[in-house]
């Protein structure tokens, strides 16, 4: 593959790994907007499942997929908390019938063809360990082809309100994680759905 992944990240479920639940740490809830991402949902599922942090939850919300995206959810379904597959509004209505039914510490979102590198929730949970003040953790990303090859990487800004309303959201919504209340907000300004809201 390459230096990214390692032990058949992305190719093969580690049922080892899966069983391992660390209740005595904070849940991670992803939520996983998908439509017709057959060549694409497998990687990002097993993403998320090969972690090594085990006290999450994924929830895919499909807008009504019939490319054989369906097929590959039902592959690993006795792992994923929720699923379901039909007709939506779009992404943000998937998202937030996925928040909705999130019952997680930490909040994050995941495109149905994007991935997360190995450690990316070990390494988020150790980013508020160290940072108790914060309410929401992001950061740089990697961008592959679909080969997983001629990798970018790109470097997130460090936020700030002013650049936000004059400029726009500079981030990547896949690098964002957040509590309940945060990450819900987050998500509506970067889909345009509020103008501002200014968290007190």
């Amino acid at each position: 593959m390459n230096i990214f992944f390692h032990n058949n990240f992305l190719n093969k479920l580690n049922k080892c790994e899966i069983n391992k639940i660390e209740n005595n740490y904070p849940k991670i809830s992803i939520v996983m907007p998908s439509y017709n991402q057959a060549e694409f949902i497998e990687k990002s599922i097993l993403s998320v499942l090969n972690q090594d942090y085990k006290n999450f939850e994924l929830i895919i919300i499909d807008g009504g997929s019939n490319d054989g995206t369906i097929e590959i959810i039902k592959k690993y379904q006795d792992y994923i908390s929720f699923w379901v597959s039909e007709k939506d509004k779009g992404q943000s209505d998937a998202l937030n019938k996925g928040f909705k039914l999130a019952s997680g510490e930490i909040y994050g979102w995941l495109n149905s063809d994007d991935i997360y590198l190995p450690n990316a929730f070990h390494n988020l949970m150790l980013a508020f360990k160290n940072n108790l003040n914060k309410k929401i953790v992001f950061g740089d990303w990697l961008s592959f082809d679909r080969n997983l090859k001629n990798i970018n990487l790109n470097y997130a800004f460090d936020f700030n309100l002013n650049h936000f309303k004059y400029e726009g959201f500079h981030l990547n919504a896949n690098q964002c994680f957040g509590d309940r209340r945060c990450i819900i907000i987050l998500v509506a300004l970067m889909l345009n759905l509020i103008i501002l809201w200014i968290i007190k």
